[in-house]
């Protein structure tokens, strides 16, 4: 599994820059799961990463997940099973009857604590249908505290 997606980046056509890809890989595997903090963690512009995310989730790498908190930003995950994928498969599964109904959506949130001026990565976020405007959170369940990234939309 280690040396797997050495492997696979080889033979990816559109690979350009071996190394930034890398570090794209070893940014969110450290936990800097959005564009901008990913930006932040290699010293690139947010811009520049458009085609590496692209060809690492083309290659199946990398999974892009919508943020269940903020509708006009994704979290990019290493494509492998985790606890974290479970527990979304479960409620999106059985737990129906603990909502009064099915969920929206589940998947990863990032929470702002303004005070601290720190973000929360929550492993499962649940929203619920919205009547008007945004929808409901639900539930929140999992996740750690980010270290002073500054977490904008991507």
């Amino acid at each position: 599994m280690f040396m797997e997606a050495r492997y696979l980046l080889a033979e990816e056509p559109d690979l350009r820059d071996p190394a930034l890809y890398h570090s794209v890989l070893a940014a969110i595997g450290e936990g800097n799961t959005i564009r901008g903090a990913i930006a932040n963690h290699i010293g690139r512009k947010t811009n520049d990463l458009g085609h590496p995310l692209n060809v690492l989730e083309d290659a199946g790498l990398i999974r892009r997940e919508s943020d269940a908190l903020a509708a006009n930003r994704s979290h990019f995950q290493i494509s492998e099973p985790r606890f974290e994928e479970l527990c979304r498969e479960w409620v999106v599964r059985f737990a129906g009857d603990r909502f009064e109904g099915w969920p929206a959506q589940v998947s990863p949130g990032i929470v702002n604590d303004p005070q601290l001026k720190k973000t929360h990565q929550v492993d499962v976020a649940v929203a619920g249908h919205a009547a008007k405007g945004q929808p409901p959170l639900l539930a929140l369940g999992g996740g750690e505290m980010e270290r002073g990234h500054e977490h904008g939309a991507s």
